[in-house]
């Protein structure tokens, strides 16, 4: 009798060969409506090596979130902060203190590290250990739309009914990741997460902050270097600085938020 994690496997994996079936089966209708784009199904065109590597990158990302890599956070022996409530830093299921963002996810039924979201399109959550990787083949995503769509204008202009049609189809199919890759853009050089920014009031650490107060800002700069290369290398954890529940804290400003106005 099939498990329910072999089950699971298996859902993912049809999502992906549906999801990246499609991408293919879009650049050769596009390539079919104009014969003088067919060199760009060659080896050495940029449709291919973007669908080549958004195919690699999404294999990595179900790598990325196995249940053995998503379960460093169990094995971990923390001690809970004493600035927050032990009860709120405890995880009944796993048995364990969570650290600083960190989530139990009740799908996946297990506590991820730098919590982000759940996808259910994927079957994985959007954790430390692939974020960046979730991130990438969204902006893959993104470019290959992107340049379907502009494969398609160029026939529209000649006055293919069909290129019409596709071109609408195509473009309505490009606003949701597009609109997800500028959300994530802001989250991550601001230094939130989309759990962060949805349950704010919510969170033992952050629910007696102002909304504009963000904990783990580190300027736009550093917050991007931070994403790339730092937060998925072991041991790498994340702290509250203290003064910032102090009465006449001023959180710094940079251009993603501050205290005179804020991108979203």
């Amino acid at each position: 009798m099939e498990s329910k994690e072999e089950r699971r496997h298996r859902e993912r994996t049809y999502v992906v060969a549906g999801l990246f079936g499609a991408h293919t089966l879009l650049l050769i209708a596009v390539l079919w409506l104009e014969g003088r784009y067919a060199h760009l199904l060659s080896f050495s065109s940029l449709s291919s090596w973007l669908l080549i590597a958004l195919n690699l990158v999404g294999l990595r990302v179900f790598f990325a979130t196995s249940q053995a890599r998503q379960m460093r956070v169990l094995d971990r022996k923390g001690l809970p902060d004493p600035r927050f409530p032990e009860a709120a830093q405890f995880c009944d299921v796993c048995n364990v203190i969570k650290p600083l963002r960190a989530k139990h996810c009740n799908v996946c039924g297990i506590c991820s590290e730098r919590f982000d979201h759940h996808c259910s399109l994927m079957g994985v959550c959007i954790s430390r250990q692939n974020h960046r990787l979730f991130y990438l083949l969204m902006l893959l995503d993104v470019l290959i739309l992107a340049t379907s769509e502009s494969m398609i204008v160029g026939s529209w202009w000649r006055g293919s009914f069909a290129a019409m049609i596709l071109m609408v189809i195509v473009f309505i199919a490009f606003i949701p990741p597009f609109g997800l890759l500028v959300f994530q853009t802001w989250l991550i050089f601001s230094n939130q997460t989309t759990w962060e920014w949805m349950k704010h009031d919510d969170i033992y650490y952050l629910e007696d902050l102002d909304e504009e107060i963000l904990p783990f800002d580190l300027g736009c700069i550093k917050n991007g270097r931070e994403f790339l290369f730092k937060m998925h290398l072991p041991g790498y954890l994340w702290d509250v600085p203290s003064e910032i529940y102090q009465e006449g804290y001023e959180p710094p400003s940079n251009c993603c938020n501050n205290k005179y106005y804020s991108c979203f």
